[in-house]
């Protein structure tokens, strides 16, 4: 398995608008860092479009390769990273729309909520102990939320959506690493890794938007996270790719 040269090389540059966006964040006006994240979010679409392209050329029908990834499903996988893009451009356009920004917020959370389950749809077949997964989800729900509900004010419906966002979170978190577990191939390995750094990143940007934590710092932590993720994921589907394709 390898990573076509240009591949890496349009991810690069996807890190290096992704770090314009942190800087700008803190530093530059709203309409700069909402274009810049938009471009680095279409980055990492664009790695996982090209990786689909790759698969198609390599598989027919629903057939998998040698990685153990069909063509189906590496096309949802790439529709969660287009619905991520979305949730991306929602929630640094709060900040431009600020009249309307927790509608915008919330809208950005739902296009976020949509991504994950493309990726459950993709990940919860192939998973050989569902109700392990299930388990183990609710559980780290569970220690989660009821650690959030103490220190974050958010209103009712941020409330229940947040719960149910946690739970998908961490759904896909737990079928990631019981199919990388059970199946240790690139691309299990490597989704389940985006899948962790994605949920820890969703986890954490929740102080950050609803806590009282408002260091750079931290923020740019959380950033770094979620693209490092969101990218790892789209390179799920590139590493499926057999190597003489």
């Amino acid at each position: 398995m390898r990573m076509p040269l240009p591949v890496l090389l349009i991810a690069f540059l996807g890190f290096i608008f992704q770090g314009f966006f942190i800087v700008s964040s803190n530093f530059g006006n709203p309409v700069l860092t909402a274009c810049l994240k938009t471009v680095a979010s279409i980055i990492f679409v664009t790695v996982g479009f090209l990786g689909c392209r790759r698969l198609k050329k390599s598989v027919s029908g629903n057939a998998e390769t040698e990685c153990g990834i069909s063509e189906s499903c590496g096309n949802l996988i790439c529709a969660g990273l287009f619905f991520g893009m979305l949730g991306d451009i929602f929630l640094t356009l709060r900040f431009v729309l600020t009249g309307i920004s927790q509608v915008v917020f919330f809208i950005g959370i739902l296009c976020f909520l949509s991504g994950h389950i493309f990726y459950l749809i993709a990940s919860v077949p192939k998973c050989p102990h569902k109700i392990l997964a299930l388990l183990s989800a609710l559980l780290i729900s569970l220690v989660i939320v009821l650690i959030y509900v103490r220190i974050l004010s958010v209103t009712m419906l941020f409330k229940i959506a947040g719960i149910i966002y946690v739970c998908v979170i961490a759904f896909l978190t737990s079928t990631a690493f019981i199919n990388a577990f059970v199946s240790p191939r690139p691309q299990s390995l490597v989704f389940a890794l985006g899948s962790l750094f994605f949920s820890v990143s969703d986890i954490l940007l929740m102080l950050t938007a609803f806590g009282s934590v408002q260091n750079p710092i931290f923020s740019a932590i959380t950033l770094i996270l979620y693209y490092f993720g969101q990218m790892l994921i789209a390179f799920s589907i590139n590493v499926s790719v057999p190597r003489l394709s």
